[in-house]
C-alpha cells in the first residue's frame, strides 16, 4: 500500500480551521469505464473545494452495502443497488470540505442523482448512463459524510493518508480521444425504460459500446456492467 500526504498546490483549507470529511467513491461504471474513472479523478483533483485525503481500492460486501444504504433497503429497487456497488472493487477517497457550502457545490458539480436528468456540464451528466447509473456516490451532507466515513472505516479500514492509487497518476490516464459512449447507451436506456423490457439487440449494443470504451474488460465484468446498466432502467 502506497501511503503519502496529499496536499495541493493551493491549499485553500488553512490549519486549525473547522473542516470535516466526507466520503466519495467511484462506482462500477466508472472503475470499469477506465477513462471515465480517470476524467473524473482529474476533475476532482482541479477542484477548490476539497482536499483528498486518501484513495484506495476496496471491495463493498453485503453488509455493507446494506449499511451504507440503511434509508432505502426496503425499496424495490434495493436488490440491484446492491449489484451495482458489490459487482467489482470501488475506488474509495475520503476528501476534506469547509463548510455545507462547499458540499452543495460539490453536489451540483456532480450532477443530479438521476443521470439523465443532470445538467450536461456536470460529471454524471456527461458520464453517467442513466437512472442511478450515476459513476460517483458523495455524501450528501456534513452529517451524512460523518456516518459514512465511520461506517467505511470501521468495516474496510480505509483512512487518511491511505493511498492504493496515486490521483495524479491515475487522473493522467485520461485520454480524450478515447471514445465516450454515455449518450449512445442512455438513449437504449430509454428506450427500454420506455418499452419495460430489454431486447437481445439492445443488449448486445450495450456490450459493443462498453467494448469499446474499455477494451481489456473481462467477459465477467462486462457481463455485470451489463446487467446493471439495463437494470437502471426496468
Amino acid at each position: 500500500m502506497i501511503s503519502r500526504s496529499f496536499v495541493k498546490s493551493t491549499s485553500i483549507i488553512e490549519e486549525g480551521e473547522n473542516v470535516a470529511q466526507l466520503l466519495t467513491f467511484l462506482k462500477a461504471d466508472a472503475v470499469l469505464r477506465k477513462n471515465v474513472g480517470a476524467a473524473i479523478v482529474k476533475e476532482f483533483l482541479a477542484n477548490e473545494d476539497l482536499e483528498i485525503l486518501s484513495f484506495e481500492s476496496r471491495q463493498v460486501d453485503d453488509a455493507l452495502s446494506a449499511g451504507h444504504y440503511a434509508h432505502v433497503a426496503d425499496r424495490p429497487f434495493y436488490p440491484w443497488l446492491a449489484h451495482y456497488v458489490t459487482a467489482c472493487s470501488v475506488y474509495v477517497m475520503l476528501i476534506e470540505v469547509e463548510d455545507d457550502a462547499a458540499v452543495k457545490r460539490l453536489r451540483t458539480f456532480l450532477g443530479k442523482t438521476k443521470a439523465h436528468e443532470a445538467a450536461p456540464e456536470t460529471i454524471r451528466g456527461r458520464f453517467g448512463i442513466y437512472a442511478g447509473v450515476n459513476c460517483v456516490h458523495l455524501s450528501d451532507s456534513l452529517e451524512s459524510g460523518q456516518r459514512e466515513t465511520n461506517l467505511w472505516k470501521a468495516r474496510l479500514g480505509i483512512g487518511e493518508g491511505n493511498f492504493d492509487i496515486v490521483p495524479e497518476d491515475y487522473s493522467q490516464e485520461y485520454d480524450a480521444s478515447f471514445p465516450n459512449h454515455t449518450q449512445d447507451m442512455r438513449k437504449i436506456c430509454a428506450q427500454v425504460a420506455e418499452a419495460g423490457d430489454v431486447s437481445e439487440s439492445q443488449k448486445q449494443e450495450i456490450q459493443g459500446y462498453l467494448e469499446a470504451e474499455n477494451p481489456a474488460i473481462t467477459s465477467e465484468q462486462l457481463d455485470a456492467l451489463t446487467k446493471i446498466v439495463l437494470g437502471s432502467a426496468l
